[in-house]
């Protein structure tokens, strides 16, 4: 018996150990979100969903405002839409000790809707049950919690290491390397606004508690900094189906910035100048321009 307790002992410190050294090799080819756990607390925060991920560049925002903590902490239209859930999350993620942050705060139609039959039922939201709602621990390296209950792939994935063509960088930036040729372009943005047309657009619904919780994610955030509302360009197509979504959607966010006093860029005026991957992401490039845009507007709105 004692024998036996001992080789099992044996065997649960090696498969401890295993499991750990498995996990620190975990990095921003593992999926599109587990490096956003795995940081520290951070001062300045770019929210949103994947239109954020992937469109706005924490490194062009450091450059041009002259700083050094911007962190991109947005994640999907699935997992992070305004709500308690994210609001939640975004409070553990904030360094509560700095009070001269900058605060991104990407807005769309569909971040401020829900996917369930009553749009204001907080209980049905489904990121409740993903990993923002799931995590509790986001400041951890490596992050036990989000790898157990989270990871949807098997461990021996992350040794063998994921794609170059997405990779979530330190700084929480999801750079996406897709296919630019036209034909592929025009494909995917094809297939893209068929999905928004006519699945998307039935199933969400505007929920006026989303909306209250984008305000209460201001009020927070107001704390700790200056806060910035932006609606990122889109593709022509998707911008109209926006419409049929949320025709009063830009009313609404100018009335938040006049009763939180805080700057409205709607950059929707601009959805021809730059490339889209499909519709609804900007190609990482024309990222790039929009970080240097929404920078400009902001030193702007400082100067005023």
């Amino acid at each position: 018996m004692k024998k036996f307790l001992i080789n099992t002992s044996i065997f649960l410190v090696l498969a401890f150990l295993t499991v750990t050294g498995v996990f620190w090799e975990a990095d921003g080819k593992t999926d599109p979100f587990y490096k956003r756990f795995t940081t520290d607390r951070q001062c300045s925060l770019i929210l949103g969903t994947s239109r954020a991920a992937q469109s706005l560049l924490p490194e062009i925002f450091n450059s041009e405002l002259n700083k050094v903590d911007f962190f991109n902490y947005s994640f999907t239209l699935g997992h992070s839409p305004y709500g308690p859930t994210y609001l939640k999350s975004i409070k553990k993620k904030l360094d509560h000790n700095s009070h001269d942050g900058v605060f991104i705060i990407a807005v769309d139609p569909w971040s401020i809707s829900s996917k369930t039959v009553n749009p204001n039922d907080s209980l049905g939201f489904r990121e409740v049950e993903r990993i923002l709602g799931k995590t509790s621990l986001v400041n951890y390296h490596p992050n036990f919690e989000y790898l157990i209950n989270s990871y949807n792939s098997q461990y021996l994935d992350i040794l063998i290491g994921g794609s170059d063509k997405m990779i979530l960088h330190e700084d929480g930036w999801l750079e996406v390397t897709v296919d630019m040729d036209s034909d592929k372009v025009a494909e995917r943005i094809k297939n893209k606004i068929n999905n928004y047309n006519n699945q998307n657009l039935l199933a969400y619904h505007y929920s006026s508690y989303r909306y209250d919780y984008l305000g209460k994610t201001i009020s927070y955030l107001k704390n700790y900094g200056k806060v910035y509302l932006v609606r990122l360009p889109i593709h022509p197509k998707m911008f109209e189906i926006e419409k049929l979504l949320l025709n009063d959607f830009d009313y609404r966010m100018n009335m938040l910035s006049e009763t939180h006093k805080i700057p409205y860029f709607n950059l929707t005026n601009k959805n021809s100048q730059f490339q889209y991957t499909d519709g609804n992401h900007l190609y990482k490039e024309s990222g790039k321009e929009v970080s240097r845009l929404i920078s400009a507007l902001i030193l702007e709105s400082q100067n005023d």
